[in-house]
């Protein structure tokens, strides 16, 4: 397969791109946050059609596309509410594992706590103000949140710390843990507390995350 280098791609193409994917997001962020939303769905769609446009763009065989077709048009059937075979969840085992949504806001939480110590809060600090911020989102931490254990509450957001910290380097939200405070501080070195205030702020209400 022989695609056009980039060397050679319109720089208009790629910023419009960027500037689709940063509509999507947008869009996304609303769908995750809104109760009456659609839980990210539309942005979603809205960023696959942007990669997609951009694919064919520079070159890339229609039928090298074919992955991105079917989920394409998997993504449709499931905004109609029509069931499709390619989004059914994979159950194994008694209980569902955690979705890739829950686990990054876990990862999320984890990397704010580390911006924090980062910026000279303490561990039991740093985890505090994680906590506080995401019971203000109503993101059901854990069942200590609803007992009123603050404790409990602070302790979950350090231990989630702990592990994506300590885990194994190849585990994909290992990685994402690193890459996130690598990239917060690229954009705001000079301030983690900073970033670690805008990375929270992202993060969709209304949650439930419970262990």
């Amino acid at each position: 397969m022989k695609v056009r280098t980039m060397s050679k791609v319109s720089e208009s193409i790629l910023n419009k791109l960027v500037e689709e994917l940063d509509d999507a997001t947008n869009l996304y962020l609303q769908g995750m946050s809104d109760n009456s939303g659609d839980s990210g769905l539309a942005g979603v769609q809205v960023a696959l059609n942007s990669v997609f446009k951009y694919c064919q763009s520079i070159g890339v065989p229609h039928q090298s596309l074919r992955p991105l077709l079917g989920l394409r048009a998997a993504l449709d059937d499931v905004s109609k509410g029509v069931k499709t075979d390619l989004l059914q969840p994979n159950l194994t085992g008694r209980k569902p594992p955690k979705t890739f949504q829950h686990k990054q806001v876990r990862v999320t939480a984890a990397a704010c706590m580390e911006l924090y110590m980062q910026g000279g809060s303490n561990r039991k600090n740093a985890a505090k103000k994680v906590a506080d911020k995401l019971i203000s989102l109503r993101v059901n931490l854990h069942r200590s949140i609803r007992s009123g254990n603050r404790q409990g509450a602070w302790s979950t957001v350090a231990r989630w710390r702990s592990e994506f910290k300590e885990g194994h380097h190849d585990d994909i939200y290992v990685k994402s843990y690193q890459n996130l405070i690598k990239q917060a501080l690229e954009v705001l070195i000079d301030d983690p507390n900073l970033a670690a205030d805008q990375l929270l702020g992202n993060l969709p209400s209304n949650f439930n995350l419970t262990d």
